[in-house]
């Protein structure tokens, strides 16, 4: 569509009798946003970070220059209480640092989706920091 049947569309607000009239195709020009919460995050996987004491993290966000929150565990990863954030990340990548050298850190991903709401909790992944 062109430049000026955009235009048209945009400023009749689709009115299809209207841009009917024009000559230029007529299409919706609302969008229902996706209120629905985000899949969790696939594929984590864990490994050494460049300093001693962090981990980075890898995964795959169900949508798109996502934001996601990271949490991290040091003990019994069934128990929600030893869950603690480590942040929240843009895209598919998180870098986690403080962590005490030969520690065991159990990490897991959920990505925040429109009006604040949280998706659901990735598998965790599990990596010994040195």
């Amino acid at each position: 569509m062109s430049d000026l049947g955009n235009y048209v569309n945009i400023v009749v607000g689709g009115d299809p009798v209207i841009v009917d009239a024009s000559g230029f195709p007529s299409y919706s020009t609302t969008r229902v946003p996706d209120l629905s919460a985000p899949a969790a995050p696939t594929d984590l996987r864990l490994r050494q970070g460049d300093l001693s004491g962090s981990a980075i993290a890898r995964y795959q966000a169900s949508r798109s220059n996502s934001i996601n929150q990271v949490q991290t565990c040091i003990g019994d990863p069934n128990v929600e209480a030893n869950w603690k954030d480590a942040g929240m990340f843009s895209g598919g990548k998180a870098t986690i640092s403080g962590i005490t050298p030969g520690t065991t850190v159990w990490v897991r991903v959920r990505t925040a989706g429109l009006k604040g709401i949280m998706g659901t909790w990735s598998d965790p992944a599990k990596i010994m920091v040195v």
